[in-house]
């Protein structure tokens, strides 16, 4: 019984234990704040999120970015579409969502284009927040306009659109989360948020059910100390991979500044070959490169170049972005170098 009880503690000992993380208003953005993000979206097998539990690592270091991104914090006082009770806008690309933070939650205010007139307010994230803590809410949906409102071409006198959206979330594991850029400790929430919706048509004085939408959305998070927002983010599909992941980087390469969406509007296309490379990459398009960049996995700028014929002898192998600026917009794709 000893040597079974010394082999038991010699075991618990070799384990590694991280202590308990509690997340507080102070580890949420504030206005100013900035972050950016790499984002996957397609993977060569499915990608689990891995399991829930206290001291668990979560190992996704051998992410492959897809897609950079930024998120600012702004306040939402004299903004001219801000809802009254928001506190903050948070701008991600073209998209701004607005938000109540105070020291005990933060709500999104949820305002969908396809529902005009509605706004509704759901708690996201719930201080302070520690392991096993669970929070949920309700947004009671009841809408009335005519069809042209809605978007909808039907014959109808009114619509009705009635229903709920309810979200529940748990703080359900705690441990080392790894990204390509950083190692955190850090805390996961997994979330699902339910929409149920009923459809009804007025014709003639007489109400109709159309039919019901009803959508579940997934997500896990991961919060770490000091993380200003998400240290990282994966969708679930319905099979319960994940379908897209995003995770804090450093730093990434802005070719303009943030706001000048008729630019950022102006996607081009362009070949370029070899690819896989070596010491030459040559871009085809109708169109000069007037500024360009090739980052690595981690979001940083490892090389400038102007024009349509890059050296990129010096770029030691692996995967990058390419990211170009023309006359007419912007262009980016995945380069692989092997020498």
């Amino acid at each position: 019984m000893k040597k079974l009880f010394t082999t038991a503690l010699s075991l618990a000992l070799l384990t590694p234990v991280f202590a308990q993380i509690q997340i507080v208003r102070t580890d949420f953005g504030d206005t100013g704040d900035k972050i950016y993000v790499g984002g996957q979206v397609s993977f060569t097998a499915p990608l689990s999120a891995g399991p829930a539990g206290a001291n668990k690592t979560w190992d996704f270091s051998a992410s492959e970015p897809d897609y950079f991104d930024s998120t600012t914090f702004i306040s939402a006082t004299g903004l001219p579409n801000a809802p009254e009770e928001a506190t903050h806008g948070v701008i991600t690309g073209e998209d701004t969502a607005y938000f109540i933070v105070n020291n005990d939650a933060v709500t999104t205010i949820i305002q969908p284009q396809e529902l005009p007139g509605f706004e509704g307010k759901l708690r996201v994230l719930a201080f302070p927040l520690d392991y096993l803590d669970s929070f949920s809410d309700t947004v009671k949906i009841a809408i009335f306009g005519t069809p042209a409102e809605f978007g909808i071409p039907f014959p109808a006198d009114s619509v009705r659109i009635i229903g709920d959206v309810i979200s529940e979330s748990v703080a359900d594991g705690y441990g080392t989360l790894k990204t390509p850029t950083n190692n955190y400790e850090a805390l996961r929430v997994k979330a699902e948020t339910r929409t149920n919706v009923a459809i009804g048509f007025k014709l003639l004085g007489s109400w109709s059910n159309f039919g019901n939408q009803i959508d579940t959305t997934k997500t896990i998070s991961w919060y770490a100390k000091n993380g200003v927002y998400a240290i990282a983010t994966a969708n679930l599909d319905s099979t319960g991979f994940i379908s897209d992941f995003e995770w804090q980087v450093d730093s990434i390469y802005e070719i303009i500044p943030t706001g000048l969406s008729a630019v950022l509007g102006n996607v081009v296309d362009f070949y370029m070959y070899p690819n896989p490379a070596s010491s030459i990459l040559n871009i085809e398009m109708a169109d000069l490169v007037k500024e360009g960049v090739i980052l690595d996995l981690n979001g940083r700028e490892v090389m400038q170049f102007t024009g349509n014929t890059v050296n990129t002898a010096q770029l030691g192998n692996g995967l990058y972005q390419v990211l170009i600026k023309t006359e007419y917009g912007l262009g980016r794709k995945r380069l692989l170098i092997q020498h």
